[in-house]
C-alpha cells in the first residue's frame, strides 16, 4: 500500500494529530454539521435542487485543493517550487484533501438514501460496480485553476434542463461515495429514472447501460446482484422482519462521549461501546498516550462486561476513516442523531468501536436448534463469521454483515430472525453463497 493509501488506523498518534488538528479537516467537520442541518430542513423539490448545488460547490472546491496538493507533491519530488502548503506539508495537505472529499460525498450518501426512501436495496444494486466515482476535477491547469472531467458539463446540464424544463430534482451521482453505476438519477412521481450522458466510447456506454438496467431488474424484478470483484453474483433478499437498533437509546450517551477524550460504555445484548474524541486539546504531542490509556479502559471494561475470557470470541467493529469502504453500511449521516454528532462521527472527531461477545449471537441460533461454530480465523473460510447447522444445511453468517450489526448497533435477535426467516423461506439449494439480507420498514430508523 502507498503512503497516500494508508488509513488513519494506520497512522500513529502524531499521524492522528497532523488530521484532526489540520484546519482543512476542523472546516470539513462544521461545513458538514451545516450542510447536514441543511439537507434536514428540506421540504420541496426546490429546497433539494439548492442543497445540492451547494455540496456540489463544497465538494468541486476539496477536490481543486486535493488536485494542488497532488500536483505540488510531485513538483516538491523533483525539485521544483511550490507554494507555501496550510499545514507546510504538501503530503499531509493531499492526505487530509482525500479524507475531506470523501466525508462530504457522505453527505451526498445522506442526501441519495433520503431520496431513495431509505430503501437499502437501491443502494446495494446502484454501487455493484468497480471502483468509487470519479473526481469532477480532472486537475490544475497552468494557472492553477480546475480543469474539470469530460462529460461534466452534459451531466449538469442534464440535471438543469430537468429542474427547469419539468420542476424534478435528479441526483449527480459522482457526488456520493455509494452510487457507483450511471451518472445522473432523475425522481418522478413514476419513479427514480437511471440517465447515463458519459462521452465515452459506443463499446463502454453499452456496458454502462447494461449495469444501469440490471440494477434495476435487481429491484424490480428480484435478479441477483453483481458479484464485486469478479465475484459470483448473490441474491438481494427483503426480509419480513422490521429493523431494530439501538441507535435512538445511545444518542445521549455518544453525545456525552463526545465531550471526553476516551469511553466505554456497556450497553445492552452484550455490546460494549469504545469511543476516542478529539475534544480540544488531547489530539497533540500526547495522541499515543491518550489512545494507549483509551485501550487500557476498554480492556478493563471488557472483564467487568465478561468479554475478556480467553475462550471467548470477540467481534469488533472498525470504521474508522472507512465512511466510502461500504456502499451496504448507513452512513453516519444518516443516523438518528444531531447534525452536530453525525459530523464528529463522520469526520473521526469521535471514533466509536463496538465490540459483542461471539456467543451472543450464536446463542439465538442455537435456542431454534442450530449447531453453531465459530468462522472467525479460519484461513480456508475468509470472511466467514459464523456457521449454523440444521437439517443438513449451513447458514454462513458473514463478516461484511456482523459488522453492519455492530456499527448500526442491530438488535442481535432480530438480526438471526431474519437470517433464519431467509433460510426457512426459500429453498436453500437456489440462494446463492453470500446471499444479502435486507430488513424492513429502514425509513423509520434514518433520519
Amino acid at each position: 500500500m502507498t503512503e497516500r493509501g494508508k488509513r488513519l488506523l494506520e497512522r500513529d498518534g502524531q499521524g492522528w494529530s497532523a488530521v484532526l488538528n489540520h484546519p482543512l479537516q476542523q472546516a470539513a467537520r462544521n461545513n458538514i454539521e451545516q450542510l447536514l442541518s441543511g439537507l434536514r430542513a428540506c421540504r420541496t423539490e426546490a429546497d433539494l435542487e439548492d442543497f445540492q448545488r451547494a455540496l456540489f460547490q463544497q465538494v468541486v472546491d476539496a477536490q481543486t485543493l486535493q488536485a494542488k496538493a497532488s500536483r505540488n507533491v510531485k513538483r516538491v519530488r523533483y525539485g521544483r517550487p511550490v507554494p507555501r502548503s496550510p499545514s507546510g506539508d504538501w503530503v499531509i495537505d493531499r492526505w487530509v484533501a482525500d479524507r475531506v472529499v470523501r466525508q462530504l460525498r457522505s453527505v451526498g450518501d445522506a442526501l441519495a438514501w433520503r431520496m431513495f426512501g431509505f430503501d437499502r436495496r437501491y443502494l446495494l444494486a446502484l454501487s455493484r460496480n468497480a471502483g468509487p466515482p470519479g473526481p469532477f476535477v480532472d486537475g490544475i491547469d497552468a494557472d492553477g485553476e480546475p480543469r474539470f472531467k469530460a462529460g461534466l458539463e452534459r451531466e449538469l446540464g442534464v440535471v438543469v434542463d430537468r429542474w427547469n424544463e419539468q420542476r424534478q430534482f435528479s441526483l449527480l451521482c459522482d457526488l456520493t461515495n455509494s452510487i457507483r453505476i450511471c451518472d445522473v438519477i432523475g425522481f418522478s412521481p413514476t419513479g427514480p429514472r437511471l440517465i447515463e450522458v458519459k462521452s465515452s466510447a459506443a463499446g463502454e456506454r453499452r456496458d454502462q447501460l447494461a449495469r444501469a438496467e440490471h440494477a434495476v431488474r435487481v429491484i424490480n424484478e428480484g435478479a441477483p446482484l453483481k458479484g464485486r470483484a469478479g465475484g459470483e453474483d448473490v441474491d438481494l433478499i427483503q426480509s419480513t422482519v422490521p429493523l431494530k437498533t439501538l441507535l435512538p437509546e445511545v444518542r445521549s450517551v455518544l453525545d456525552w462521549a463526545a465531550r471526553q477524550p476516551h469511553a466505554t460504555v456497556k450497553l445492552k445484548h452484550q455490546i460494549v461501546l469504545s469511543t476516542v474524541s478529539a475534544i480540544p486539546g488531547p489530539l497533540g504531542k500526547n495522541t499515543d498516550a491518550l489512545l494507549v490509556e483509551a485501550e487500557r479502559r476498554e480492556a478493563k471494561s471488557f472483564e467487568k462486561a465478561g468479554l475478556g475470557l480467553p475462550q471467548q470470541h470477540l467481534l469488533v467493529g472498525q470504521r474508522v476513516d472507512a465512511v466510502d469502504l461500504d456502499p451496504g453500511l448507513a452512513p453516519y449521516t444518516i443516523y438518528p442523531f444531531s447534525p452536530w454528532l453525525c459530523a464528529r462521527l463522520t469526520t473521526d472527531f469521535l471514533s466509536m468501536k463496538p465490540t459483542m461477545a461471539w456467543d451472543r449471537l450464536a446463542e439465538p441460533f442455537a435456542a431454534r436448534g442450530f449447531e453453531v461454530q465459530p468462522g472467525l480465523g479460519r484461513p480456508e473460510t475468509p470472511g466467514a463469521a459464523l456457521f449454523a447447522y440444521r437439517d443438513g444445511v449451513t447458514l454462513t453468517v458473514h463478516d461484511d454483515a456482523v459488522q453492519q450489526l455492530l456499527y448500526e448497533l442491530h438488535d442481535p435477535d432480530r438480526f438471526v430472525q431474519a437470517a433464519i426467516e431467509t433460510w426457512e423461506r426459500f429453498d436453500r439449494r437456489r440462494v446463492r453463497q453470500g446471499s444479502v439480507v435486507v430488513f424492513a420498514n429502514e425509513q423509520s430508523v434514518w433520519k
